[in-house]
């Protein structure tokens, strides 16, 4: 996209959306174009499924690599509070941004779980890469594995989802997360971030609500919109 058809598409937002909602969209791109040229990482191009080697029978319930941006998760996590032992499990995790995001917070663990060996070699890399620019001792796994095959841990309590696949793969994700919980009876927290231009879905939230799981808030974050999930114990 050239320098036009960026003023162009600026105009057109704030036609559409105001001045304060189109600068905050802004300001939220040039923070993700920052997170990588700040620690070297390689986070920001979104990437197309059909351009990655995936053996798993839900590549066609995929949807491509794009990444969070920083400052809505930040103001997301912000206002969230969760008990001090937290593992935070990022399905469908990609590049890894979301693992090195959570890194700021006090979780105990954090997980990605992604089904494309190119993304997961490259979340590796990233996580080298962003340990050598921040010093910190926080545990990061990433597990190649599609989702619905991936084992949930008696401790991990917090999901986040960045609309990665449709509501027959999070029907089975959800189904993987109450077997867990027959053994561990525990408070879960399902994190639901959905691209401005595709709220969740009907048929998402219903899978959601069909598994127990309450609405306890919405964010709406520089065109960004989080639903927030509690299954209480």
């Amino acid at each position: 996209m050239n320098i036009r058809d960026h003023v162009a598409q600026v105009v057109d937002n704030i036609r559409k959306r105001g001045v304060r909602i189109t600068a905050d969209v802004v300001l939220s791109e040039l923070g993700s174009r920052w997170f990588d040229m700040r620690f070297g990482t390689n986070t920001a191009r979104w990437v197309q499924l059909d351009d990655l080697q995936i053996n798993s029978e839900n590549k066609s319930r995929g949807v491509h690599y794009e990444p969070s941006r920083p400052r809505p998760f930040k103001k997301l996590m912000d206002n969230l509070d969760f008990p001090s032992d937290s593992v935070l499990v990022d399905f469908g995790s990609g590049k890894g941004r979301v693992l090195l995001m959570a890194s700021e917070y006090c979780f105990k663990r954090i997980v990605g779980v992604e089904f494309s060996h190119e993304l997961c070699q490259e979340a590796k890399k990233n996580i080298a890469i962003y340990k050598k620019k921040v010093d910190f001792d926080m545990d990061i796994e990433v597990h190649e594995s599609d989702v619905v095959h991936y084992a949930i841990k008696d401790d991990e309590n917090i999901f986040f989802i960045f609309q990665p696949f449709d509501s027959i793969v999070l029907g089975r994700v959800l189904e993987n997360i109450e077997k867990s919980l027959a053994k561990e009876p525990r408070d879960i927290w399902l994190l639901y971030h959905a691209p401005h231009t595709l709220w969740a879905s009907a048929p998402i939230r219903n899978v959601v609500k069909s598994h127990g799981f309450q609405k306890e808030g919405e964010y709406v974050v520089a065109g960004d919109k989080f639903f927030v999930y509690v299954r209480h114990n």
